[in-house]
């Protein structure tokens, strides 16, 4: 989910400071993006450097390093923006709700199945065949 970021999206802002900053880096012609709603990450470009931050963190920096990477969609979503290779990979909610993206995605066994917030390979599991999955 990636969309251009607007003075119509500054106006939204609840935080005082990040609503200042947002707004004078698109006066100063700074591009940013809205990679990811939950948790809300914000890409900005100038000139080909770019930084990354949250409603929480501005820039991101070794603060959010803990929570980024404990959150796997936003460490991918960071990663990938960086031009880093990543594997591909779905989030669902539900046993349906994953059957169905693991088809969108054309994803096939194995897969290792992860929970979105966690770190060091805690709770992961392989899964070789749709017969492991608990219904």
């Amino acid at each position: 989910m990636r969309r251009p970021f607007s003075t119509e999206d500054v106006k939204k802002l609840k935080h005082g400071g990040l609503r200042s900053f947002m707004n004078r880096a698109l006066e100063l012609g700074i591009s940013i993006d809205i990679l990811l709603e939950s948790p809300r990450i914000y890409k900005l470009s100038y000139h080909g450097k770019n930084i990354f931050t949250t409603e929480w963190y501005i820039p991101l920096i070794k603060r959010y390093g803990n929570a980024a990477v404990i959150n796997k969609l936003a460490t991918k979503t960071i990663l990938e923006e960086s031009g880093v290779s990543i594997p591909k990979g779905i989030v669902a909610e539900s046993l349906t709700g994953c059957r169905k993206q693991l088809k969108e995605a054309s994803l096939s066994f194995p897969l290792i199945c992860k929970p979105i917030d966690s770190s060091l390979d805690r709770k992961s599991t392989r899964l070789n065949s749709s017969h492991e999955w608990i219904s």
